[in-house]
Parts: C-alpha cells; structure tokens; sequence
C-alpha cells in the first residue's frame, strides 16, 4: 500500500507543514541574530515520506544545531573547523582582518570564550514545536478525514454498483 498516494490530502498537508516550518525556523534564526544561523540556514531541509508504517516528517539540520538548541556548557573548547567556516562566511572576516588577524586567529579567540563561559540554549525548535503544534494537528486531522471521506465514498460507490 502507497500511503501517500492512499491519503494524498495528508501527506499534501505534511509537506506544506515541512515548508512552513523550515521557514518559519528560517526566519526566526535570523531575527533572533543567531550567530550561526546562516550555516544552518543554508543546510535545513524538511520533507515528509510514506511507507508501510506511515507518514513522517524528518527535518536535517547542520550537525551543530544541538549547541544552538542547548547551549553549551564551560570547559573544553569547541572545535575550529566550523567556526573557521563561520568566521569566513560573515562580517567577522572583514573584523578580523582589520584587527591584523586571521580567520583562524579570530576562530580561536572565539571558541577559548565558548570554552571558557560556554553559550545560552536557544530553545528555537521546542518554541515553534510548542506554538504550532495545535494548529498542526487540526490541520493534520481534517487532511485525515477528508481522505477517510473519499475513502469511504470509494467503498459506497462499488457497493452500490
């Protein structure tokens, strides 16, 4: 059985529901100034999937969103890497050049102060998870009845033939 093509109204919805989402969680990195957020913006895809156990949805993030999401607490330091990256992708380079530093010079001044004081959590996800989840769900129900709907007028229409 092909769920999406069984209860094409909710796997419709699902994916409207991935869109929305990825951009609304978009939007508000970047209004919150989210010193990541174009990284992750960049990488955030969501789509929703059938198989024989169901519809989901699966949202892919950037490997780092969980120290967004959850802070990080003081001691060791982050790695460089993706803080290099970082560095070169914003103004920060333009800064660090200015200062007669390297990117890299600037990355490890940046990740010794996360070592040393760590960052807040955001709480981005679970917010949006929270506020939008009601309407989600209604929205997701009256997809599922119409498709339960059509269904069973398919089943009425053979009977009566």
């Amino acid at each position: 059985m092909d769920v999406s093509s069984e209860y094409p109204r909710l796997f419709a919805e699902m994916e409207r529901i991935a869109e929305e989402f990825v951009g609304e969680y978009r939007a508000t990195l970047m209004q919150r100034a989210i010193t990541p957020a174009p990284a992750i913006v960049e990488t955030m895809t969501a789509a929703a999937s059938a198989n024989e156990q169901g519809i989901s949805l699966e949202v892919t993030l950037n490997a780092y969103w969980r120290w967004i999401e959850h802070g990080r607490g003081p001691g060791k330091q982050p790695p460089l890497d993706n803080i290099i990256e970082w560095v070169n992708k914003t103004q920060l380079q333009n800064e660090a050049a200015g200062e007669g530093m390297t990117a890299r010079q600037m990355a490890f001044l940046i990740a010794r102060k996360i070592g040393r004081e760590g960052t807040e959590p955001k709480w981005v996800l679970f917010d949006l998870m929270e506020k939008n989840l009601p309407l989600w769900k209604q929205r997701l129900a009256s997809a599922a009845q119409e498709d339960v709907l059509q269904i069973a007028h398919g089943i009425a229409a053979e009977l009566n033939k």
